[in-house]
């Protein structure tokens, strides 16, 4: 097929073989990222790709790859147990209901960022 336009990235061989290639490096290290625990100092996996959706991923555009929705749509699973466990223990209330606005934002942008795969 070769070169055929500008207007995206499918018309260019080259084009679609490095997206192809960036897309499959980042989901490869977004599985990776799942799988971290966190901690009282760092956050777990499911939140840092929760904040990773939010900040750098369009909710309006669809990606291509299932393996990268499979992640997403696994660590939403996550986020959402933690939002039905918040009763665990927290330095105070206020600290409490600030984490679970946040979970339930980035829940609510990641369903969003979903939404697009099942169009």
């Amino acid at each position: 097929m070769g070169y055929m336009g500008l207007e995206s990235v499918g018309l260019s061989d080259n084009a679609s073989d490095l997206a192809y290639s960036v897309f499959g490096a980042m989901t490869k290290k977004l599985a990776k990222g799942l799988k971290e625990k966190g901690n009282e100092y760092n956050t777990p996996g499911f939140v840092n790709i929760a904040l990773f959706v939010e900040q750098y991923l369009k909710p309006d555009k669809y990606y291509g790859n299932d393996e990268l929705y499979e992640i997403i749509e696994k660590a939403k699973g996550m986020l959402e147990e933690q939002i039905e466990t918040m009763d665990g223990e927290w330095p105070n209330e206020n600290n409490r209901k600030y984490h679970l606005k946040s979970y339930k934002r980035m829940v609510k942008n990641m369903n969003k960022f979903l939404e697009k795969r099942m169009a």
